[in-house]
């Protein structure tokens, strides 16, 4: 089990490992596919969409735990908006690159957003850490 001390120790280390997934996530989101027949809805597909957008979601809520301890409602709030514009965002951009965008592609990423805050315990206040 992760401690919060555990997770200080290494705040730098967790928040740039989440940055450096965001920006491979983005770049594997958006990179250019050889033309071909649209892909048909697989639950492959749909399950490959809701892990990445799921770990993407955790990196984001365990650097916020080493950095403040955890994280309150507004905090999850907001980031919860911010990676559901950017899941709409990148299906709307993938057109652009020679992919398909799709609305259950988006749906599968916002149900890994939303599994993982739901399950982010947070505080209901900002509080002095003991």
């Amino acid at each position: 089990m992760l401690t919060h001390e555990g997770l200080c120790r290494h705040a730098r280390l967790i928040t740039v490992a989440w940055v450096a997934y965001w920006v491979l996530l983005t770049g594997l989101l958006h990179s250019p596919r050889l033309p071909s027949s649209p892909i048909p809805l697989d639950a492959r597909a749909m399950v490959a969409h809701f892990v990445a957008f799921a770990l993407l979601t955790l990196g984001c809520v365990l650097s916020a735990r080493a950095r403040m301890g955890a994280p309150t409602y507004r905090w999850l709030g907001t980031w919860l908006v911010v990676f559901v514009v950017y899941a709409g965002l990148s299906e709307l951009l993938q057109p652009l690159t020679n992919r398909d965008g799709d609305v259950w592609d988006w749906l599968a990423n916002v149900a890994g957003v939303v599994v993982v805050m739901a399950l982010a315990r947070p505080r209901a206040r900002y509080a002095a850490q003991t």
